[in-house]
């Protein structure tokens, strides 16, 4: 069965991401988180690097190939990537063909992924995708970590889930400042410019601020669960109040620590020392093929050239404006 002619692409961070494929759901779900970084197809002169991915359907199973220009081992980095869905090799009846996901429901071998299609695969390709491309980008380290502007300084927010990273950029978002990403930002080394990813934000319910509460109450969103359990509202930043993503690229002025949250907001100077390091939040992606100490001193020295903050989050409403202060002063 001939692959869908039309190749949508995606510029996410520096690099483009091209999908062509016959399942329209794995075109729909990427389409609904990246949404905003759909662009045009890079020109032959273009020299940020490039992924390209088709996927053909049989009755039974899709076939996933990568047009790579770093192959890789598929496997290795996929276990590597995800750590915690419980994935592993297993054993193959087929020479040239390897197992691996929870019960052997996909298949390597070179650039080609077979899935089955009685599973729910499309999530997961859709995400080794992007982080196949994000790897390709050297120059850039990716964090699990949200962004915005302050003015003109670039602010990174840093924290587990729960908390508060998307409640706070939006509420930044709100007071007339860029919103960058809630949950995908890179960071280009050595000139500490944020890399913006504008996937469409994911709100957990609780505390809002009220200008966040009032604009998604105007516009549609999708309730979609998640593999912690958690129920959230997706919804593209663009739909809300946020200005576009500045085109000029802007340096990281701050890092934000978040803590547990407090009956009133606090924030306070750190002075980061080496065990702070764990405090930042790398995607598996943009630590492979590198050796450990590298990507650590490459941590270390971001932490000693940006001023850091830790910051107890309170009421939205009145800790956006205490980051903003703190960062502008």
């Amino acid at each position: 069965m001939p692959v869908a002619d039309s190749v949508r692409w995606y510029r996410v961070g520096d690099g483009h991401f091209g999908l062509q494929s016959d399942d329209a759901p794995l075109r729909e779900r990427v389409q609904e988180l990246y949404g905003e970084c759909v662009g045009p197809a890079p020109a032959p002169h273009d020299r940020l690097p490039r992924l390209h991915c088709a996927v053909r359907l049989s009755d039974r199973s899709a076939l996933v190939t990568f047009d790579d220009p770093e192959p890789i081992d598929a496997i290795a980095f996929a276990l590597a990537v995800f750590p915690d869905r419980g994935y592993a090799e297993s054993r193959s009846p087929f020479s040239d063909w390897r197992l691996f996901g929870t019960a052997g429901e996909f298949a390597s071998s070179g650039p080609h992924i077979v899935a089955d299609r009685r599973t729910a695969w499309q999530g997961f390709i859709g995400n080794l995708a992007i982080n196949r491309l994000l790897r390709l980008q050297h120059d850039v380290v990716f964090f699990h970590a949200a962004a915005t502007l302050a003015g003109e300084r670039g602010v990174l927010l840093m924290g587990p889930k729960g908390s508060g990273k998307t409640t706070l950029s939006l509420a930044l978002a709100a007071l007339g400042h860029s919103f960058l990403g809630d949950e995908l930002i890179g960071i280009r080394l050595p000139s500490d410019e944020l890399v913006p990813v504008r996937r469409s934000a994911t709100i957990k319910p609780g505390p809002a601020a009220a200008a966040v509460a009032a604009a998604l109450a105007g516009v549609p969103t999708v309730t979609e669960q998640f593999p912690d359990g958690s129920v959230r509202r997706r919804v593209p930043a663009s739909r809300l109040f946020s200005p576009g993503t500045p085109r000029a690229p802007h340096r990281l002025a701050a890092i934000i620590f978040l803590e547990p949250f407090a009956a009133a907001p606090r924030i306070a100077r750190l002075d980061p020392t080496r065990g702070d390091i764990g405090r930042l939040t790398p995607l598996a992606s943009s630590l492979w093929g590198l050796a450990p100490e590298r990507r650590a001193m490459d941590l270390a020295s971001l932490l000693s050239r940006i001023p850091c903050y830790l910051l107890r989050p309170g009421h939205p409403d009145e800790t956006a404006p205490l980051i903003a202060q703190t960062v502008e002063e």
